[in-house]
């Protein structure tokens, strides 16, 4: 009973149970593990469940309850979810390791204008691919886009193949070992920008935790 009584006021102050949080590629590849050590560290009876999602999915589950924290990529969050820009970070043209173009002195983006582009569909994560088709646009051309994918690792692969090319975040290629080559963005206006999302849910059940996630990401 006394166990009982306790664990179940744990749980009432977040201090046990299980936190889901929901996140994309480039998170995963930088912050992620820290959070997750940190919350291990300082509420070990929480148990952290881990789920990579596109943008659409987590506003949903966000909104349900079905997820606690999120972590995303150029947002458009919908009234009920709450979120706060942490990092911004350069956009980078992915191509394979022996595209011709990296063989020029000068890169030009207007040169992928007869590129095949591997991004994300519309459904996945609007803003996202609206921020990319922006880049493109800028550059004279819109994305002849022939393959949809929301998995990072599959684009990158699929670029390695020498399928097409794509445009991601820089952290998205942190840890990749793979046969493909990048040229940083770095004169646009255009940035990835990594965003926290929650909700009222989770500041009613995951206050302390939350409080302790803004922390480590500077908020």
């Amino acid at each position: 009973m006394d166990y009982a009584i306790k664990r179940t006021k744990q749980i009432h102050l977040g201090e046990a149970g299980e936190v889901k949080i929901g996140y994309t590629h480039s998170i995963v590849q930088t912050i992620l593990p820290r959070i997750v050590k940190e919350i291990r560290t300082k509420f070990p009876g929480v148990k952290t469940v881990l789920r990579e999602m596109n943008n659409t999915d987590q506003y949903k589950d966000l909104a349900e309850g079905r997820l606690d924290i999120g972590f995303a990529t150029n947002i458009i969050a919908p009234e009920n979810i709450k979120s706060k820009v942490f990092f911004e970070d350069v956009f980078v043209v992915v191509l394979p390791k022996t595209h011709h173009l990296l063989k020029e002195k000068k890169f030009d983006l207007s040169a992928l204008a007869n590129e095949p582009f591997i991004l994300p569909h519309k459904i996945d994560g609007s803003a996202y691919v609206s921020t990319v088709e922006s880049i493109c646009l800028d550059a004279g051309f819109f994305p002849n886009v022939v393959h949809h994918t929301a998995s990072v690792s599959s684009a990158l692969k699929l670029v390695e193949a020498g399928l097409g090319v794509t445009i991601e975040p820089k952290r998205s290629l942190s840890s990749q070992n793979l046969a493909i080559k990048f040229i940083e963005l770095n004169k646009i206006s255009q940035k990835a920008q990594s965003a926290i999302l929650w909700s009222d849910h989770t500041e009613r059940e995951h206050l302390s935790l939350l409080q302790l996630v803004k922390k480590i990401i500077n908020l």
